[in-house]
């Protein structure tokens, strides 16, 4: 029968444990100190279009960043319209965020250089003055491309349109 010294062999183990830990908390505290962009601004990731606080920009670098906006608003022509779906094209002027008014719902998803806004109304009929957009450039640069808009029945309103004032 062989023997074993035990009491080497709980030390052994006991040091390994204790490896362990330090390796297990140095990698934890290095993991920590390498997320940390090292300022007390904490940054933002965004996409364009979306996801920025106000008066911030989604920049090239997919970060939210103080910038400069234009306020636009979408002019919409659609008597009795309740929901309308806005296509938007832009080459040089990127649609930050809309803001909907009071009672009227809306989102916009945006793929440069197109920008697609949806909103309605549960209420009642949208207002002309349903959205207006925060533009990083000029307004002129911003044409309405399509425009859908639907009746409470969910029927095609055919004679809807808008404009970017």
């Amino acid at each position: 029968m062989e023997k074993t010294n035990l009491g080497a062999t709980c030390a052994t183990a006991t040091l390994l444990r204790r490896r362990w830990r330090l390796t297990l908390a140095l990698c934890v505290g290095l993991g920590a100190f390498a997320c940390s962009s090292g300022d007390d601004d904490p940054q933002t990731a965004c996409s364009p279009g979306s996801g920025c606080p106000a008066g911030q920009v989604c920049s090239d670098e997919g970060i939210c960043k103080d910038g400069d906006t234009t306020p636009g608003e979408l002019a919409l022509l659609a008597d009795g319209a309740r929901a309308c779906e806005i296509l938007l094209e832009s080459a040089a002027t990127e649609v930050v965020r809309i803001a909907p008014r009071s009672g009227v719902e809306g989102v916009l998803r945006a793929r440069p250089p197109r920008y697609a806004i949806a909103i309605a109304s549960p209420a009642g009929a949208l207002p002309s003055d349903a959205v207006s957009l925060e533009l990083n450039g000029e307004p002129s640069g911003v044409s309405v491309s399509k425009v859908e808009c639907f009746d409470e029945a969910g029927a095609l309103l055919t004679s809807a349109s808008a404009s970017i004032d």
